[in-house]
């Protein structure tokens, strides 16, 4: 008899070791989950800062802006490119100096296209790295060109309708 309840006390020990050991990794694995998603999101919410700025190199659309806002998005610009340097991959840090080196050397709109492409796909290889698509695949959209007249100003990071000449009050 008390071996049957040695053999109990064994089994019920090792159950609730078992048990603990279970608990403690399951705590991990769902603690490194959560980390890793947090991290995930904290790199999302820096390329879209670093894409928003993008927009005062975009000619047809700094077109649109005034001289203040240009150099906000610019400088802002370079502060993210700053802090490209600490999260993002080695494609995406080569990309954004190809595009600095293309904006900055005034070179033509074909070539700095490209390279606004370059960096908006590795942008997308780093979060989906089975990713098939190519530059020649992103096609940006601007919703202007740069012959046409504004039909908005951007100033303080706010889009405002320019008022239409002859326009009745």
């Amino acid at each position: 008899m008390n071996r049957i309840l040695d053999v109990i006390k064994f089994l019920i020990a090792t159950g609730f070791l078992a048990a603990v050991f279970v608990a403690i990794f399951q705590h991990y694995s769902t603690e490194s989950t959560k980390q890793a998603e947090f991290e995930r999101m904290k790199k999302e919410e820096s390329y879209k800062k670093l894409l928003y700025s993008l927009r005062g190199f975009y000619p047809e659309i700094v077109s649109c802006m005034e001289p203040n806002d240009i150099n906000k998005l610019r400088l802002d610009f370079s502060i993210q490119m700053d802090y490209c340097m600490l999260y993002c991959s080695d494609e995406v840090v080569a990309a954004t100096n190809e595009l600095m080196v293309a904006v900055s050397g005034k070179q033509n709109s074909d070539i700095q296209t490209a390279a606004r492409n370059k960096l908006m796909i590795a942008i997308r290889n780093e979060f989906l790295p089975n990713s098939q698509i190519s530059e020649k695949d992103y096609i940006a959209l601007n919703p202007i060109n740069e012959s046409m007249a504004c039909n908005f100003t951007l100033h303080n990071n706010q889009i405002h309708p320019t008022p239409k000449s002859g326009a009745a009050d």
